[in-house]
């Protein structure tokens, strides 16, 4: 075994959440934070630290259209960062033990989710023995913090509490018992613009459908404003391409007789501005307005 970061766990109220004892005397309730859980182990054949993600061991992917920035080279440059570049990467790791697995969440600019950054911040979770398989919490840093344990009584507690949570700051609670079984419990709001996020986020198609159902006033109030100002520009510039279409459609109108399909086929014919699926409709009488014609 090279690494052995922590076991997958789950939500609350699916099956697989069942494992944790919540009448647990000693059960703990940490912060659940909302950025890329960030894996660092030592591989013994290649005789050198590594930097992975829970999808991507070598945490490659890039995060910029330039290719200059991944996972990894970001978990670097937080750690230069939040050390004031007292510390690199390669020096980080000198503090850590070799036959652990080390977990940390990563927080930036670059990987938000739903929680907005506006700088830098690494959270250590835990590390695992890879001989022993042993989990435990031993870490002593002078920048990179601990995980926050809230101080809350009850499970009830936590549950009132996750549910008055700002989702744009926090996403909701882990929840773990003391054999080390967890379980994440998320705000609502967090979860539904998490879904948000991903359906529509900068995925045009999505934005584009969404528009022209006409439902996007009922989405975008719940959206982050970078989502919402997107569909907004989209909309806009849809509404200006139609426009203009609807401009050059009269212009053509305006040259042919009412009723003179051929002719008024041969301008649309000749003019590459148009689009002729919408013209003839109109021409037609099928649509009376582009709103007409998408829902046709």
């Amino acid at each position: 075994i090279i690494a052995f970061p922590m076991k997958r766990f789950f939500n609350y109220g699916q099956e697989e959440a069942n494992i944790v004892n919540i009448d647990d005397p000693n059960i703990k309730y940490m912060e659940k934070l909302d950025g890329t859980l960030i894996i660092v182990n030592y591989d013994f054949i290649a005789d050198k630290w590594c930097v992975a993600t829970r999808s991507v061991p070598e945490a490659d992917i890039e995060l910029t259209s330039d290719g200059n920035l991944t996972f990894a080279s970001l978990f670097a440059k937080a750690i230069s960062v939040i050390s004031n570049t007292k510390y690199s990467f390669e020096e980080y790791v000198l503090s850590l033990d070799k036959n652990y697995t080390y977990n940390h969440e990563l927080m930036t600019p670059y990987n938000e989710n739903v929680c907005r950054y506006s700088a830098y911040d690494i959270a250590f979770i835990c590390r695992r023995n890879i001989h022993s398989h042993q989990e435990d919490e031993s870490f002593d840093n002078d920048f990179i913090r601990k995980v926050s344990v809230l101080t809350l009584s009850t499970f009830q507690d936590m549950i009132d509490y996750v549910a008055k949570i700002d989702p744009t700051k926090e996403e909701g609670t882990v929840v773990m018992d003391s054999n080390g079984n967890r379980m994440k419990v998320k705000n609502a709001d967090w979860v539904a613009y998490s879904k948000i996020k991903d359906k529509f986020g900068f995925n045009d198609r999505n934005c584009m459908q969404l528009i022209l159902s006409g439902k996007e006033d009922d989405v975008i109030p719940h959206c982050p404003d970078d989502i919402a100002n997107h569909i907004n520009e989209l909309k806009n510039s849809l509404n200006d391409s139609v426009r203009r279409q609807i401009e050059i459609y009269h212009k053509l109108t305006s040259l042919v007789q009412a009723g003179d399909s051929k002719g008024f086929a041969l301008l649309v014919q000749t003019d590459s501005r148009v689009y002729s699926p919408l013209f003839y409709q109109l021409f037609s009488g099928k649509a009376k307005s582009f709103s007409d014609f998408v829902n046709n």
